[in-house]
């Protein structure tokens, strides 16, 4: 029997992009979709762009919530699906048969808890979607491996961990880790899953985020990377952060290809 797949989109206002991300959905060729859709109260149109899909959301809630962990827990709450996907507003599927070769995925290496690929880098800055290729799965202890929009997650493994909420922007790497040092089974395969944009909410605090990972690794005692290296890091995430700002498209191009095309 073919599983049971649930896509989740959290979204808050952002009409611009809803409808990509739910068109994204809509259209992919498996059949066995659960959609599920938690807008968190917007302020805009998003709410009446997502109405006019309402026919095809299994589930739709618009509620105040307490960020975006918040509101993919509470997705997590109302799906009903063996695995789970989150697609959150702006990020696409690479194309229509993704969750197809998923679903295969899913039948040829059961019993699996979480499988991880690929995922598109979409750029105003370039005229090409360059591909940020996966990473096993052990080197998960230095940093993320994969982005959340290309991991399908078992409903078991991810109601048992969830997202800890007092990680606000990187809990998705908190729960990957989690799931790691407990012994969840984990697969990567060689996909592009997902089409996310360049500048997301995390890619704009990367700082921030290295902070929090830094405590993630200290709570779960597995840090092996010393404040030396914090600040390291930071002088480069710094300088990459103003290149994006000042270099000419043509240049970025190039260190595009050079970083994301092997």
């Amino acid at each position: 029997m073919s599983p049971k797949i649930s896509i989740i989109t959290v979204v808050y206002n952002d009409a611009k992009h809803i409808s990509k991300t739910i068109e994204s959905v809509i259209n992919q060729c498996y059949q066995n979709i659960e959609y599920v859709i938690i807008d968190g109260g917007s302020k805009d149109s998003t709410v009446d762009k997502i109405n006019n899909y309402i026919n095809k959301v299994n589930i739709f809630i618009s509620e105040q919530d307490l960020g975006i962990y918040d509101a993919m827990n509470k997705g997590t709450r109302l799906a009903t699906g063996d695995f789970l996907l989150f697609l959150n507003s702006g990020d696409v599927f690479h194309n229509n048969g993704v969750i197809s070769k998923l679903a295969e995925y899913i039948i040829k290496v059961k019993p699996v808890d979480l499988i991880y690929g690929d995922v598109g880098i979409a750029t105003s800055k370039i005229n090409f979607i360059p591909i940020l290729k996966s990473k096993q799965i052990s080197l998960i202890i230095e940093g993320m491996v994969a982005n959340h929009q290309s991991c399908l997650i078992s409903r078991d493994l991810q109601t048992k961990y969830n997202y800890d909420l007092k990680y606000k922007l990187a809990s998705d790497y908190h729960f990957i880790l989690r799931s790691y040092l407990n012994g969840a089974r984990i697969v990567q395969i060689d996909e592009i899953i997902s089409v996310i944009s360049d500048g997301g909410v995390s890619d704009a605090n990367r700082l921030s985020v290295f902070r929090e990972k830094l405590r993630i690794k200290n709570e779960l005692n597995y840090s092996l990377k010393n404040y030396f290296d914090f600040y390291i890091e930071s002088g480069y995430m710094y300088i990459a952060s103003m290149g994006k700002k000042i270099l000419p498209n043509a240049v970025l191009t190039i260190l595009y290809k050079r970083k994301y095309e092997n």
